[in-house]
């Protein structure tokens, strides 16, 4: 029994890189890195209404969209066996290694890049099935039933920000900016929502990570109900949109 108890303890090791799998590991995280820092002047660009996909390459946008998108989720499928540091430096000197911090913000960044489009995804697949496969009619009946629910947005307000994550948190702005969903119900997720910082959590204590969970609703939902308040007699925020 010892024997069995000891051979279920011990730690399996990872078998070292190939040659093959250290050059793809360096390809995919200098690639990764790469397309994120050009990805980032692409946004700055389009934020000053520069339409990217017209500048020197055509649909240039598009290419390094997908292709990073395509990149993230290879890291996302594979990247704990090819995004790793396979030296013999100790678990300290790894901390404090540059090479070590962006590979693990590779695989960070990418899950929270997957997150993101399952997000967006899943509001076009409803989209799509709630207009019957037309878009902009699905588009015109959730507009219609969201500006119709009122109260009834901060409540899905702050269910969505049970989903750990900043995926479905993103949409939900997306919903404020198009004027789908009051500003309440974007203060309600806000507060609602613990993002990213939930899934560390998740793994040490899930016990705890329920209790955060479920305690921070309250406060969402109460200082929702009075922003809401002031939102319908005195009309605020609508400056925002």
């Amino acid at each position: 029994m010892l024997i069995l108890r000891g051979a279920r303890g011990k730690k399996e090791e990872t078998p070292p890189l190939t040659t093959t799998e250290k050059i793809t590991s360096k390809f995919v995280n200098y690639g990764f890195w790469f397309l994120i820092s050009f990805g980032l002047i692409l946004g700055i660009l389009n934020m000053m209404q520069i339409d990217i996909n017209e500048l020197f390459i055509p649909n240039l946008g598009l290419i390094i969209g997908v292709t990073g998108t395509a990149l993230s989720l290879f890291i996302v499928i594979k990247g704990k066996r090819f995004l790793r540091d396979d030296t013999l430096e100790s678990e300290k000197d790894k901390i404090q290694s540059l090479k070590k911090t962006f590979i693990q913000n590779s695989l960070e960044t990418s899950f929270v890049i997957m997150w993101v489009l399952f997000g967006y995804l899943a509001y076009e697949l409803l989209t799509f099935g709630v207009g019957g496969g037309d878009h902009l009619a699905g588009q015109i009946i959730i507009e219609n039933w969201l500006l119709a629910t009122g109260i009834i947005s901060i409540i899905i307000g702050v269910t969505v920000g049970i989903i750990p994550g900043c995926g479905p948190q993103i949409v939900f702005v997306t919903l404020y900016i198009n004027g789908l969903v009051p500003f309440s119900a974007l203060l309600a997720n806000a507060i609602s929502q613990d993002g990213d910082a939930l899934f560390p959590l998740i793994a040490i204590d899930r016990r705890s990570a329920l209790w955060a969970t479920i305690i921070n609703k309250f406060p969402a939902l109460t200082f929702a109900l009075i922003m809401y308040w002031f939102e319908i007699k005195y009309n605020l925020f609508s400056f925002l949109r």
